[in-house]
């Protein structure tokens, strides 16, 4: 069993104080901040402690750095998502203290936010789907990078975003590759002809000329047609299934 180590932690806060206390929405990243394990223990509790549908709609969330570990800590249906190499899991503060603690048996020390070079599977060249279109953030920032707004989009606050994402999820398919968008976490994730997922990536939701437009974290934009398709580009999904 690994035995925890209570490293020191860096800690980015964003449009949520410097506390994690009090939201602040369009304030954007804060400058890292290096604290104990109590200290995040604190953080992470007030983070928890805030409204949640407000915190979803400000788009508060906490990076976390130790030597061996990057999470992205945000809230999502009244309960604390983490995210770690694109895996988005459900956790309370003690999962997250576990996991961001862990040791691994051939970790790689983790570069602090501002050395983070763009990984080597990425130096080569782009990781392709969604019809070509779908190319993943370069750099660590990729999940927190905010694209420009679309011409057209009119995003929307996180009550009418949940209604639009319960109308639009479910399995959607394609020639080479499948899609599957889960409202309550907001996500999409993005499966090869074999099912073996090659993206999970979270979803902000628009309209644009009175139709649902969902943004991925890259920017890329699907549109959801009147006939129940997706279209990203000239690319087309057509729906299979809804969720329940």
């Amino acid at each position: 069993m690994s035995t925890p180590v209570f490293a020191p932690v860096k800690i980015v806060a964003e449009n949520v104080s410097p506390d994690a206390r009090t939201l602040a929405p369009g304030e954007g990243r804060r400058p890292a901040v290096e604290v104990d394990s109590a200290t995040v223990r604190a953080w992470l509790g007030a983070f928890a402690a805030l409204p949640a549908y407000q915190a979803e709609e400000a788009d508060a969330r906490l990076h976390l750095f130790t030597p061996s570990r990057r999470l992205l800590v945000r809230q999502a249906g009244g309960r604390l998502i983490m995210e770690e190499n694109n895996a988005f899991t459900a956790a309370t503060v003690d999962e997250i203290m576990t996991n961001l603690f862990a040791v691994g048996d051939s970790v790689s020390p983790v570069a602090a936010p501002e050395e983070m070079p763009l990984p080597a599977s990425r130096q080569s060249g782009q990781v392709w789907l969604l019809g070509a279109l779908l190319a993943v953030f370069a750099g660590a920032w990729w999940w927190s990078a905010q694209p420009e707004t679309p011409e057209g989009v009119e995003w929307l606050g996180a009550s009418e975003s949940k209604v639009v994402l319960t109308q639009v999820a479910g399995e959607y398919a394609g020639d080479d590759e499948n899609l599957n968008i889960d409202a309550a976490a907001a996500t999409l994730v993005t499966t090869n002809a074999a099912g073996e997922e090659i993206l999970r990536t979270t979803l902000r939701i628009g309209r644009r000329a009175g139709g649902p437009v969902l943004m991925a974290e890259n920017g890329v934009l699907l549109e959801a047609t009147p006939t129940g398709e997706l279209v990203v580009g000239e690319a087309s999904y057509r729906r299979m299934s809804r969720s329940r």
